[in-house]
């Protein structure tokens, strides 16, 4: 039955990216000469997101989020840009479109137009385009093709495999978008966040209708394959050749992680001193099993199947990057346009993601200045744009006017959220903070594979130089800053941005870089042998690939902050009874799905406030269900591990379910497996009378 839900979660989420990003814009301007389809997606995803932002701030501020205010919302669009076209007033337009409309029906209904007709003319046009396309354009087909199946596979297969939404962070996601479902754009208690992407799921949950936690735990993996596609597009573009666009989005897509994939970018470790580090990190892989998130290959895959805001900012880097640079060579308004609109849709969503950003204009900026393609008065105007840009995705940063106090305490420090998390993402900061922080700094393995990718980069930038090849000459400047960063706590020098988030972008970029270096090592062979030296590069690299379906790898990836089967049963739930006329007993993270839906109570509050002997159960719901974990999970949340462990909890919960048997008749298993048990208690109406009456007497 999951498998039915998953499917069709996908499917709802395939719909609605196709309705926002490729019809809409589609139905409100063609796409310009200048650039090619997939540009012109990046083109639209990133304007897209930062309207979806500005206007989900309206919508949700007066709390009118619908599915018809999306589609007004749209239409407004689609009329906007249909009217400017036609250089005349929207009124106008729209006065002229419904006369030629009436025209059209009147001739539909008198015979002289035939729909029919139309219709199989558009189809049999439609068929020929597609066929000729193909014929024309096999070999970039089917590599496209290789990479998206790839990218999905990798991607998809941990939502697929359980319902546990991954990554921790995604159960707060959850809350905040359940906190946009009652018009709330701020938690109180966290303060201002970017909002981008949850605008965006907002958006696709109002014309979808999809159930918010299987959107929260698919979604994920389509920023996963955009990531990839993103790397496939800049080897692309960068070369002009598919056999760079196919090394790039392979070896990408297959960036997993594991003990064959270790000799990449290695390990990294937090501790207070160097020695210290590098002692744990001369561990072999197996050794370092109890190092907790060591692999940090294996970290950023995971990261790319859960839904994070990061992942879906990186997913328009490398487009950013590239507008700028076509912009400052040819000075292209629609190119500047579509900076301003990732940059925009990047500030909207995860302001730690500007940091790559930033460096990755710069190595724009350098490359198109070395090879004379630009000047710096274009160059200024360049960061001024991105300023603007930034400056639109940071409305969100308005509501520091409304809570000046962030989580009770009274100014921006190192003690509130905000603070805290400014520091975790730019450790540089710590020291202007003095030492009551009381972080450790991480520390990577410098692996023989990234000294090998920076002479890589060093002879792909002299080449560059000399050929007046400024893209080739930005991937590899951007490689060798990422690569650097990477290393900054090993070289001693200032850690710019936290070097475990820097992981997925310099990924991303060596995966370019290697596809890029591919193609001209093959443009340089025998026409004959072309294929060969991408075809064994991405046959070595395969070699690497661990069982992502072994054991050893399932253990990893999945369930990661949880069971899915308590998920699971949140689902049934939901879908089988009414809302609000349920309550759920589990250790805590289910809070956010149960928001909305039912009640729920965590399990060391339950042990504390209700006797298993007591009659009746004074919880004033209907359905009572307690989820009891047969081998308690590792994950804890670190606000309660200090309280109470989760092994302690859940014991005395089964103890609990063991003793109410034994007094009571309505207790029975409601889901079981060999992880997790859900059990589920069903009252009377006259014990719900008798229990709220004991309500009323307290």
């Amino acid at each position: 039955m999951y498998w039915l839900y998953g499917i069709d979660t996908v499917l709802r989420i395939a719909a609605a990216m196709v309705v926002l990003f490729v019809c809409v814009p589609a139905l409100a301007w063609p796409r310009p000469a200048s650039f090619t389809r997939l540009e012109w997606f990046w083109w639209n995803l990133g304007i897209g997101i930062t309207l979806l932002t500005l206007a989900g701030q309206l919508f949700t501020l007066v709390n009118i989020a619908s599915l018809l205010t999306y589609l007004l919302l749209f239409a407004a669009i689609i009329v906007l840009c249909r009217a400017r076209r036609a250089g005349t007033p929207p009124v106008r337009w729209l006065r002229e479109t419904y006369r030629d409309a009436v025209l059209f029906a009147l001739h539909v209904l008198d015979g002289r137009v035939s729909l029919r007709e139309r219709a199989g003319l558009r189809f049999t046009a439609l068929r020929r385009t597609l066929a000729d396309g193909f014929a024309s354009h096999r070999a970039a087909v089917l590599a496209w093709t290789a990479v998206v199946l790839a990218a999905a596979v990798t991607r998809f297969y941990r939502p697929f495999a359980t319902a546990n939404l991954g990554y921790s962070d995604t159960y707060v996601h959850l809350y905040l978008m359940r906190l946009l479902d009652e018009g709330r754009q701020v938690d109180p208690a966290w303060g201002p966040y970017p909002r981008g992407m949850h605008f965006l799921l907002l958006a696709i949950d109002r014309l979808t209708n999809v159930d918010a936690i299987l959107l929260m735990n698919f979604f994920g993996a389509f920023s996963g394959v955009l990531l990839t596609l993103s790397a496939a597009y800049a080897a692309m573009r960068i070369t002009r050749r598919t056999s760079a666009a196919l090394v790039a989005g392979l070896l990408f897509a297959t960036m997993i992680g594991g003990a064959h994939q270790y000799f990449a970018l290695g390990g990294g470790v937090s501790s207070t001193t160097v020695s210290e580090a590098r002692t744990v990190l001369a561990r072999s892989y197996p050794e370092m099993a109890d190092a907790g998130e060591f692999d940090v290959l294996l970290t950023a895959f995971q990261r790319q199947t859960s839904t994070l805001p990061q992942e879906l900012a990186i997913v328009l880097l490398l487009p950013a990057g590239l507008f700028l640079l076509d912009w400052l060579r040819e000075r292209d308004r629609w190119k500047l346009a579509g900076f301003i609109g990732c940059t925009a849709a990047i500030a909207a969503i995860h302001s730690g993601v500007l940091v790559p950003l930033v460096a990755l204009c710069a190595a724009a900026a350098v490359a198109a200045l070395l090879c004379r393609t630009t000047t710096l008065a274009t160059v200024a105007r360049g960061a001024g744009a991105g300023a603007i840009g930034v400056a639109v995705g940071s409305t969100w940063m308005l509501g520091f006017f409304r809570y000046h106090t962030i989580a009770g305490v009274g100014k921006l420090s190192p003690g509130s959220h905000v603070g805290a998390t400014a520091l975790y993402y730019f450790p540089f900061l710590r020291s202007f903070a003095g030492d009551s922080t009381g972080e450790e700094t991480a520390y990577m393995t410098v692996t023989p594979f990234l000294i090998a990718v920076v002479i890589a980069a060093v002879l792909l930038a002299i080449v560059a130089v000399r050929m007046r090849q400024e893209a080739a000459l930005w991937i590899a400047l951007a490689t060798l800053f990422f690569t650097v960063t990477h290393a900054a706590s090993v070289l001693g020098i200032p850690e710019i941005i936290e070097v475990r988030r820097n992981v997925t972008w310099l990924a991303l970029t060596i995966a370019v870089l290697l596809g890029v270096v591919i193609a001209a090592l093959a443009a340089r062979l025998p026409a004959r042998a072309h294929l060969a030296a991408p075809a064994l590069a991405i046959a070595l690299w395969f070699l690497t690939l661990p069982n992502l379906f072994g054991e050893t790898m399932r253990a990893r990836l999945l369930d990661y902050s949880g069971y899915g089967t308590t998920t699971y049963a949140v689902l049934r739930i939901s879908q089988r009874l009414e809302p609000f006329t349920w309550t759920l007993v589990s250790y805590g993270q289910e809070y956010p799905m149960v928001l909305g839906r039912g009640f729920h109570v965590n399990g060391a509050d339950f042990l504390e406030q209700f006797d298993p002997g007591e009659t009746p159960l004074r919880i004033p719901t209907p359905h009572v269900f307690i989820a009891v974990e047969k081998k308690p999970h590792r994950f804890q949340i670190n606000n309660w591990a200090t309280r109470f462990d989760r092994t302690a909890v859940e014991e005395r919960l089964q103890t609990w379910c063991t003793v109410y048997g034994l007094t009571h008749r309505d207790i029975r298993v409601f889901l079981d497996d060999e992880d997790v048990t859900i059990y589920r208690i069903d009252r009377t109406a006259a014990e719900l009378r008798e229990v709220q009456q004991a309500e009323g007497r307290t």
